[in-house]
């Protein structure tokens, strides 16, 4: 999935302080504004993932006297860190700079060990191994990648615009061990139920083009 995003360096929002993009070509890959751009998109990333799920029980009336705020709360107990920016390539006939940072998302112990419980019963794959067939290094609670993404300022200098290439996987990982944690309850309450069924873990990412 390919996401688009924007910053806006106009005066005035706190997020944007020190932006001073006028009269560059090209961005640098680790500039300040780009880095908490990227941060931004991650986070909101994953809570629409698990808005899409949250919706889908609520509309099988399997949450009744939930309160449903608590699964998007524990998508702010992920961690991001990006570090170690690199330049892959600088485009001399357009102002794109492809980039690559290193990111480590790392997930608090107990939620792991709430999802995996349901992942348990649900007889289907723990995090660990959701993490490895999508091809992702964890270890140690810690989902690793290397972020690839492309810089681009707007033709006026005011806004950064910045392209995710490859983040579904770990969108994916980080949105199901989070939706099995907080179903945890319902589960063990008998609310919600497997039947025995194998119910494997969403390991499919679309191709949608997201703007913001």
């Amino acid at each position: 999935m390919k996401k688009l995003i924007l910053l806006s360096c106009l005066f005035g929002l706190p997020i944007l302080h020190g932006c001073s993009l006028t009269g560059q070509k090209h961005l640098k890959c680790d500039d300040p504004n780009a880095i908490a751009l990227l941060q931004k998109n991650l986070q909101e990333q994953l809570e629409k993932k698990l808005d899409i799920g949250l919706k889908d029980l609520i509309k099988k009336n399997l949450l009744e006297d939930v309160d449903t705020s608590k699964l998007q709360l524990s998508a702010k107990s992920i961690q991001f860190n990006l570090m170690d920016s690199r330049t892959n390539h600088i485009d001399p006939d357009s102002p794109k700079t492809v980039c690559a940072i290193d990111l480590t998302a790392t997930i608090p112990s107990d939620i792991i060990k709430k999802s995996d419980s349901v992942r348990n019963i649900a007889n289907t794959s723990n995090t660990e191994d959701q993490a490895q067939k999508l091809e992702l290094d964890f270890t140690q609670s810690k989902a690793k990648i290397t972020l690839d993404y492309i810089l681009q300022p707007s033709d006026k200098g005011d806004k950064i615009f910045a392209t995710i290439t490859n983040s579904d996987k770990l969108t994916t990982l980080l949105s199901d061990t989070l939706f099995y944690a907080f179903i945890k309850p319902q589960v063990d309450s008998g609310k919600i139920g497997f039947n025995g069924q194998q119910h494997e873990p969403d390991t499919q990412y679309s191709n949608e083009e997201y703007y913001e």
